[in-house]
């Protein structure tokens, strides 16, 4: 999904008995671990995930979608930022 023209992020769920597990990439522009923290997981600004439990896909779909938007505006108004151009 990281190949495909301005995308910079890509989230992927899976449902598993145990839980619903969640694993986002990042062309490095949008921090994914700050996003997996969130939901109580880990990893790597470009590579992280999460398992969570007791919630949808659905659910957990628009919470993904919001950290995902914060994460992008903020990249774009941050002055030192050098991914925005500036």
């Amino acid at each position: 999904l990281l190949t495909m023209d301005d995308v910079s992020v890509s989230v992927v769920m899976s449902e598993a008995p145990d839980g619903l597990g969640i694993s986002a990439r990042s062309d490095g522009t949008v921090n994914v671990q700050v996003m997996m923290e969130e939901l109580g997981g880990g990893g790597h600004q470009t590579v992280a995930g999460v398992k969570v439990r007791d919630i949808s896909a659905d659910e957990i779909e628009v919470k993904i979608i919001a950290m995902a938007k914060t994460q992008m505006e903020e990249r774009d108004t941050d002055e030192s930022n050098l991914t925005t151009g500036r």
